[in-house]
């Protein structure tokens, strides 16, 4: 089972001397912790990796609708398919992804085209209520609270040490205890996470991304 924000600031807070919570309370460390995960996270973009990050909804796109109502977690997307609304499984159709929605083409009762720019997902419009079933990469877990689990224990090393990194710097305004932090333990839990990440993507068919924004910048994976 993944560990929780807690476990993590605890690690945060043996790095930093003060297993005792005199000063390092999970309030004080967790607005670093949320750095440090999103640090974490654009790692794994840069890596094109997906973990347990890749995830299914079935989103309604009603008549007309030339926009999808992303999920809160998305950060990316993967594939797209429609149905008639309240379709069977079986009825799923792959949608094509443009780099811009078709000008030339009238609307009829399919989607059949959507594109990605400015962190959202465009049709052309349907003629009917459709269903859209979207494969996307979700953003990690949240960690606002202590009791929130991290993704994977594989993260934890790296979560505790950047954690207690920045804290030293920013709240410890001590540099020296900071810089000490981050050549024994940041920069080592960055070296053995991206090994792993690395070893992770193998096997994994890639694909050519068209999209203009930032996700551009990255290889994803289908």
């Amino acid at each position: 089972m993944p560990s929780t924000a807690t476990t993590v600031l605890n690690s945060s807070r043996a790095y930093l001397n003060d297993t005792a919570i005199d000063l390092y309370t999970d309030a004080v460390l967790l607005p670093y912790l949320k750095l440090a995960n999103k640090e974490l996270q654009d790692k794994c973009l840069v890596y094109g990796i997906e973990i347990v990050r890749v995830v299914d909804d079935v989103i309604e796109v009603d008549e007309d609708d030339t926009v999808l109502t992303l999920p809160a977690d998305f950060l990316l997307p993967v594939a797209l398919w429609e149905r008639d609304r309240d379709g069977g499984d079986e009825d799923w159709v792959l949608m094509k992804e443009q780099m811009w929605e078709p000008s030339t083409i009238i609307p009829t009762t399919t989607l059949n085209f959507w594109s990605f720019r400015n962190e959202n997902i465009y049709f052309i419009g349907a003629t009917q209520d459709k269903d859209v079933k979207l494969q996307y990469e979700r953003s990690l877990a949240a960690l606002a609270a202590g009791g929130d689990t991290i993704d994977t224990d594989k993260f934890y090393r790296f979560l505790a040490a950047v954690t207690a990194e920045k804290a030293a710097r920013y709240i410890g305004n001590n540099i020296m205890k900071a810089n000490e932090i981050k050549n024994e333990e940041s920069i080592p839990a960055g070296w053995d996470l991206a090994q792993y990440l690395t070893l992770n993507q193998q096997g994994i068919r890639q694909r050519r991304q068209q999209f203009t924004t930032k996700r551009s910048q990255h290889v994803r994976s289908a």
